[in-house]
């Protein structure tokens, strides 16, 4: 059975047309199923176990790259499928090799599953990067074989499993079916108004111990979850499986 999750902000009349077109296209294929409709009085977890519970096999997040990001989190301790429609402005779309809307229907019905690595902070899984602001008040453990203790103002650190997938960007260097996850240090270097930051270094890792010297730091994971330290960092290896198009950049 599928299980279609969709986002709040398609609950206007601006989406009727759209989702017009997605629901017949499904039922063209013959992979409609039961339809949530996301909001802040339902708790997303609860609508997953039910619908794991009732025989859904495949969870499909229809929105945008904010939508995806919700429900993977979910999804990735559950035995389910995932897959995507998006729906307005995205990036991820493009890199999983999926196109908007009604189209996307057919990558769907065509089941092209990729077991992909997932990052994880603490009790939280990351898709693409988990970035270290004020990298100078951190102490980093890696692999419980090394420190390493930043010493630069204005340092950043990016742990990436997936390179900057919401933003559209890969990277040659991130694979995300190689069970690791790589450690990229950054220094910002002011340039008349503005800043560049250029790559120092880079490790690749499985293991990390993020510990913050004085008051807790905040991580940022995949551009939108605040974790604080101390924290811990792994990577999971085939983690989620994950409907994508053949023309996908990975």
């Amino acid at each position: 059975m599928y299980l279609y999750l969709y986002d709040t902000y398609l609950n206007t009349p601006k989406y009727d047309g759209v989702l017009t077109r997605i629901e017949t296209r499904l039922i063209d294929l013959g992979i409609n199923g039961r339809v949530e409709k996301l909001s802040i009085l339902k708790n997303l977890k609860e609508i997953l176990l039910d619908g794991v519970k009732e025989g859904a096999r495949t969870v499909v997040a229809v929105g945008n790259d904010s939508t995806f990001r919700k429900v993977f989190n979910v999804v990735a301790s559950l035995p389910v499928t995932l897959g995507y429609i998006p729906v307005g402005a995205n990036h991820l779309a493009n890199v999983l090799g999926i196109p908007a809307e009604d189209k996307a229907c057919d990558v769907l019905s065509q089941r092209i599953i990729e077991r992909v690595d997932l990052g994880k902070v603490n009790d939280h899984y990351f898709f693409s990067v988990l970035e270290v602001p004020k990298a100078e008040q951190v102490t980093i453990e890696c692999n419980r074989t090394f420190r390493i203790h930043p010493r630069r103002l204005n340092e950043t650190i990016q742990i990436c499993n997936f390179g900057e997938v919401f933003r559209g960007r890969v990277g040659s260097m991130h694979n995300p079916h190689d069970g690791k996850l790589e450690a990229m240090f950054h220094t910002a270097k002011r340039k008349r108004l503005h800043a560049t930051h250029k790559l120092d270094s880079v490790f690749s890792v499985k293991e990390m111990r993020i510990s913050s010297r004085e008051k807790a730091v905040t991580l940022l994971a995949d551009g939108e979850t605040q974790i604080s330290t101390p924290a811990m960092v792994n990577v999971v290896p085939h983690k989620l499986k994950l409907i994508v198009g053949k023309k996908r950049m990975f």
